[in-house]
């Protein structure tokens, strides 16, 4: 066990220098850059698109206090716009940096459940050396019995 876990820590220095991708994120510290301030450039507007009304059945309008050919005072909400996400996937190949970040948890996993077998090997240790101790220790004690009944002459 301690062969594989030396193993897997030579294999991520020895890969971690030679991949940009491991080197960037593999054993650094999670403290975010600062973003860049962000320059604003204007924005021309864009053309509306015409939009085909649709006819919605009438509906009872709330109790308002805004006679019914006022403008309204609130501009309309805007229309959110669906955007294609991001992938997390690399363009073309096999994400070294996830694989090894992989390995890692796997046998840092691994040495975890070894430590615990060690601590509970331990504890089962001194409960079977206690007990013999005390057996032997009870044995001791005791009074050596005759071995036949005693004959008198």
């Amino acid at each position: 066990m301690i062969a594989v876990l030396l193993l897997s820590i030579m294999l991520t220095a020895l890969l971690a220098g030679t991949s940009p991708a491991l080197a960037r994120r593999l054993l650094q510290s999670p403290v975010q850059t600062p973003a860049p301030a962000p320059t604003f450039t204007p924005v021309p507007p864009a053309q509306p698109t015409p939009v085909q009304p649709t006819p919605l059945p009438p509906t009872p309008a709330p109790p308002t206090s805004v006679p019914p050919g006022a403008a309204p005072t609130q501009p309309p909400a805007p229309v959110p716009t669906r955007e294609a996400p991001q992938s997390a996937e690399p363009a073309g190949g096999f994400d070294w940096a996830r694989f090894m970040d992989i390995l890692i948890l796997i046998f840092s996993y691994l040495w975890l459940i070894c430590g615990i077998l060690v601590v509970l090997a331990i504890i089962a240790a001194v409960v079977v050396l206690t007990i013999r101790s005390r057996r032997r220790a009870a044995s001791e004690q005791e009074p050596l019995a005759p071995e036949g009944p005693a004959q008198e002459e």
